[in-house]
């Protein structure tokens, strides 16, 4: 015989924990165990509510005297007696119930989002190996010509450790979430991110040399703050699908305090946002794409740049110390 109805308690992550098939009303709802939807939750009374057909046709949720009576779905007031109009959501304690008649149309088919590329195992480890690969190449290539074995491969090791502690924290938070333990794609996820950022400082520091524009170089903490953004995003909704716009916000929440800590670092090391004054890193001047610049426009600039710095070495006498007798 078709159910008249279908009840589903989930869990506050709108994990299902139980589902109960209705075949008649009355429908009774509590901790005892003569119940017909039997809640482990301690906030729900031994006989909590009672779910029957109305006479005016619509199905009615009673409360049966209890401390903490009902609550619609979307709201926080407390009731006594609920009109169900399905599907619907009814909170009872802890605990909610989704309710569903058979004449409810069923929403439409979701994407398999397991079949994520990234949370394959072989593609998880290829991009975990492209970082590390990525970070050796690009200090050999900005490494002078005595070039030592463990500085060049160090900070392959380095991104490496950072990759596997920032996939094993989000499985960790995963577990919590979803009650699902999965590193692998966790890793898949933070090594793209790494790569996405790595790729970015890299081709920003080689442009910024080839063109002779340090702007490109100056502010990469910003697209730092991006991308931490996106991945913790991408970590969160892997972990649970169902909360797309809290995990939205906890991803732009962590992508600004990142952008503010960097921001803040930045000015009390330089006195200025900018990371740094100059791009730092040297590459091959067979990368230099930027025109020469003539020599008495060189030597202007010198002049113009030592007076700057003997001017900022210069103590300050005491008539301009800014003190007001």
């Amino acid at each position: 015989m078709e159910p008249r109805a279908l009840i589903d308690v989930v869990d506050a992550d709108g994990v299902l924990v139980q589902r109960v098939r209705v075949e008649t009303w009355p429908l009774r709802i509590g901790r005892s165990l003569d119940n017909d939807v039997i809640l482990d939750d301690p906030y729900v009374a031994p006989h909590h509510a009672v779910i029957a057909p109305g006479e005016d046709g619509l199905l009615w949720a009673r409360d049966l005297g209890t401390v903490n009576k009902l609550q619609d779905g979307g709201a926080k007031r407390r009731v006594e007696r609920l009109a169900l109009r399905t599907p619907t959501t009814l909170v009872v304690g802890h605990s909610r119930l989704r309710l569903r008649s058979s004449e409810d149309p069923l929403p439409p088919e979701r994407a398999n989002r397991r079949n994520l590329w990234l949370a394959r195992t072989a593609v998880a480890i290829a991009v975990f190996a492209a970082v590390i690969g990525l970070e050796i190449a690009e200090t050999w290539l900005g490494a002078s010509r005595e070039r030592d074995v463990g500085s060049i491969v160090m900070p392959g090791v380095t991104v490496a450790a950072t990759v596997l502690v920032w996939s094993g924290f989000w499985a960790l938070i995963g577990r919590l979430v979803s009650k699902r333990a999965e590193y692998i794609p966790h890793l898949g996820i933070g090594a793209a991110a790494m790569l996405v950022y790595s790729s970015w400082n890299t081709l920003s520091a080689i442009a910024a040399f080839a063109f002779a524009q340090p702007l490109l170089t100056r502010y990469g903490y910003a697209a730092l703050a991006g991308v931490v953004a996106v991945a913790a995003f991408a970590h969160l909704n892997w972990s649970n699908p169902n909360r797309p716009r809290s995990f939205a916000a906890i991803a732009f929440a962590i992508g600004a305090a990142t952008l503010g800590v960097n921001m803040l670092t930045a000015y009390e090391q330089t006195g200025r946002f900018a990371t740094e004054p100059y791009s730092a890193a040297l590459y091959p001047p067979a990368l230099r794409l930027a025109g020469t610049i003539d020599t008495a426009r060189f030597l202007a600039r010198t002049d113009a740049l030592a007076a700057r710095a003997e001017r900022d070495r210069r103590p300050m006498s005491s008539g301009e110390s800014g003190d007001d007798d």
